[in-house]
């Protein structure tokens, strides 16, 4: 019997195979439940207990730098929002500058959205690109534009 394949009893019979279909079907029924077992055997529980700890030690690091990420950004954004107060010097504040003119030296198209800020159309921009913000303001300096 060693050596001798089932594949074609799955679909019928020959005349000198040792193993029908009818046999076929009673052998694989038989292990089919075997190989779609629910059941999850440990062999290696000392180990599996090891690596989770070790998994929940990164995990609880990733976790707290998650948070502090998450707390980061949340305070980042109320700042940015102008919910926080100003910057510890005191010195710091937005300021929106109104009738703003944005020209692209290299053809980049800009949008005004209404409420201050501008939209580039994507498919305009052009490495190397250089633009040009025109604008008239009481301020003394101007330290940054964000993006």
């Amino acid at each position: 019997m060693l050596g001798v394949t089932i594949g074609c009893a799955r679909c019928h019979d020959h005349k000198f195979d040792p193993i029908p279909t009818r046999d076929y079907y009673r052998l694989i029924t038989t292990f089919a439940t075997t190989i779609r077992s629910e059941i999850d055997v440990d062999l290696k529980p000392d180990e599996t207990r090891a690596a989770l700890a070790k998994w929940q030690v990164v995990q609880e690091k990733k976790d707290s730098w998650v948070g502090q990420m998450g707390e980061r950004i949340v305070a980042r954004t109320l700042y940015c929002l102008g919910k926080n107060p100003p910057h510890e010097s005191g010195k710091f504040e937005w300021l929106v500058l109104d009738d703003l003119e944005i020209k692209s030296l290299n053809g980049a198209a800009f949008k005004s959205q209404g409420d201050g800020s501008f939209l580039l159309n994507p498919g305009t921009i052009q490495k190397g690109d250089r633009w040009v913000i025109t604008t008239e303001s009481k301020a003394k300096a101007l330290t940054g534009i964000p993006c």
